[in-house]
């Protein structure tokens, strides 16, 4: 390979689909930065005004093609706009050394950007480093289960509670409100949230019989998660586990990941990831059987 170039993502054209091409081939042989669910959700999740910029979203991905024309890696900001990049390429020195000068020119925004990487990508690693890019701090961490390894718990519901899903409960609003009270108590719902959430629902990987609900007596929200399937890998993304704050400590968020795991393992998945970012979710989601564990670090650029 003798010449990289690149430029931003453009929405009209297919390379958000080409994105989809590269990360599932990535993922396959073992590149575990993110999975494809969690990519769609990067796409499907303008929760900010300034995210639905165009120009600020098409500069938030770098694309990187050879001379052919070929996409061979791209850069993403998870947070439109922010300073925290993750790479995604195949272990090769030269693409990856074009992507981090990029990064060290400032990128698409002229800042100095933390990346994001698993502590499984050696090269890109060894790259950073000669960049003078250091390890500052661990983040979150993915627990990856191969389907015959995976132990469900029994579950034990009050009477009167019931697993349901997105396909049978479906007060939508309703339950968009109780997600977003869950993780933003002191906020409120308004119309730019309500649009965020309508955009979502457009994920064509979201799959609503994955989408579980847990409910109360009173047919009331109480805990929930949200299932992303990769049907190429065969492959399920656990999201947005969240249980309402009076109900919490009794087991209803391992029953709602529990259910929405038995049915991706129906619907014929072979792996399932779930990440998470504090100790008692990492202890959680670490709790369904035997698992491989894809730490993140940070690195930013020493001094």
């Amino acid at each position: 390979m003798n010449k990289i170039y690149h430029r931003n993502i453009i929405l009209e054209s297919n390379d958000f689909q080409n994105m989809v091409c590269l990360q599932t081939d990535l993922y396959g042989k073992g590149n575990h930065n993110w999975t494809l669910g969690r990519l769609y959700g990067w796409r499907y999740g303008l929760w900010s005004p300034e995210s639905r910029n165009l120009e600020i979203f098409t500069k938030s991905a770098e694309l990187f093609f050879d001379e052919d024309g070929a996409l061979v890696g791209f850069i993403i900001l998870e947070a439109c706009g922010g300073n925290t990049a993750t790479i995604f390429a195949q272990d090769d020195e030269q693409i990856l050394e074009e992507m981090v000068r990029f990064l060290d020119m400032g990128g698409n925004f002229k800042k100095m950007y933390s990346i994001y990487c698993s502590e499984s990508s050696l090269l890109e690693i060894e790259v950073l480093r000669n960049h003078k890019y250091i390890s500052m701090s661990y983040e979150d961490t993915t627990f990856e289960y191969c389907a015959e390894d995976i132990v469900l718990p029994a579950i034990d519901l009050p009477n009167g509670y019931t697993l349901t899903d997105e396909n049978i409960f479906m007060d939508t609003e309703r339950l968009e409100r109780f997600r977003f009270s869950v993780f933003n108590p002191n906020e409120n719902f308004d119309e730019e949230i309500a649009w965020a959430y309508r955009y979502s629902r457009e994920n064509p990987i979201r799959k609503k019989e994955l989408c579980i609900v847990l409910l109360d007596e009173r047919k009331n929200p109480v805990s929930s998660c949200m299932g992303y399937f990769d049907v190429v890998n065969s492959d399920v993304e656990i999201e947005v586990v969240c249980t309402k704050k009076e109900e919490e400590g009794k087991g209803f968020a391992k029953a709602v990941i529990a259910e929405c795991i038995r049915r991706a393992l129906e619907m014929g998945a072979k792996r399932v990831n779930i990440s998470g970012w504090n100790s008692l979710t990492k202890h959680l989601y670490s709790s369904f059987g035997k698992n491989k564990k894809n730490q993140k670090i940070n690195m930013k650029k020493g001094n």
